[in-house]
């Protein structure tokens, strides 16, 4: 089992990912959605999680599923990941928002040459 601080910085790094993968940013969310940018930017940094009926709603706008966001292992890819990919997740729930989109960049260019 995680600590609290470590499941936030995954739940933040999914969320990262999605939106990324979405082209969405924390304005144009905290717009759609009504929140402010001051919540949304404390989500994506994992200082807190948002409330159930809020994941829901984020869930909703960016057409995912909960699981998706606060869920270890998304089911996105049911083959073990290498340890170069380990150590880019690694990175990424630890990055600050600045450096995430280029881990991310790295890891698709790292899905693709397999």
């Amino acid at each position: 089992m995680m600590d609290e601080k470590t499941y936030n910085k995954m739940v933040a790094a999914n969320l990262r990912r999605i939106m990324y993968e979405r082209g969405v940013t924390q304005t144009d969310m905290a717009k759609a959605l009504g929140f402010t940018k001051q919540s949304v930017s404390h989500w994506m940094n994992g200082e807190h999680l948002p409330r159930m009926n809020k994941l829901d709603k984020i869930c909703d706008y960016l057409g995912c599923k909960r699981s998706e966001l606060i869920e270890v292992n998304t089911g996105r890819k049911t083959e073990p990941i290498t340890s170069d990919q380990a150590q880019l997740i690694q990175l990424a729930m630890n990055a600050d928002s600045d450096n995430v989109h280029l881990i991310l960049e790295v890891f698709r260019r790292m899905e693709g040459l397999k």
